[in-house]
């Protein structure tokens, strides 16, 4: 059981930076800077490719976000190694960063761009896709650099598409999103 949990723990304190980033554009909405679509308005098919929501605004401050958080994960390392996963010291550890909050961001606008496709309405809930498309994003990207067992990949997607509901009430309720789900 306490194996299981430190296990969780890791997983947990390794995707952080992703779930920051993805969180991160709801925080910085109200900033007029970059807030340009990621598709400059562009349409495919006739059906605008991403969407008003994704902007450039939300991918620079999710990266970012993801950045500050795993500087700080590199900071307490020295008192974090217990759970960690991946070893904090390396040298390369902020390329790992970089690719959880772009992966982050991008796996979420594919998602837009599959809803756009399915004729889903920006800002409506797409069951499931809504909670994991941000994990796999960062998962997908961060293979780049490090190879994650299907144990990771499971208990991330489980872990993370579980919190990412409960994460929405708290932000409707802080009035930082317009819709609970």
């Amino acid at each position: 059981m306490a194996v299981e949990l430190k296990f969780l723990s890791g997983v947990f304190w390794l995707f952080l930076p992703a779930a920051f980033a993805n969180m991160a554009p709801v925080f910085f909405k109200r900033l007029p800077f970059l807030a340009v679509p990621m598709d400059f308005g562009r349409s495919l098919a006739g059906k605008r490719i991403f969407g008003d929501n994704k902007t450039w605004r939300g991918l620079f401050s999710g990266v970012l976000i993801s950045l500050a958080v795993i500087e700080i994960q590199i900071w307490l390392y020295p008192f974090s190694s217990r759970i960690a996963i991946i070893d904090y010291g390396d040298k390369n550890i902020i390329w790992l960063g970089l690719a959880l909050g772009v992966g982050a961001i991008l796996g979420d606008a594919i998602e837009s761009f599959i809803k756009r496709r399915l004729n889903i309405s920006p800002g409506k809930n797409f069951p499931i896709a809504d909670q994991i498309d941000w994990i796999l994003g960062a998962m997908l990207l961060s293979s780049l650099f490090y190879s994650w067992s299907p144990k990771i990949w499971l208990e991330a997607i489980l872990m993370f598409g579980l919190l990412h509901p409960l994460a929405n009430i708290v932000g409707y309720f802080l009035r930082l999103k317009p819709n609970k789900l």
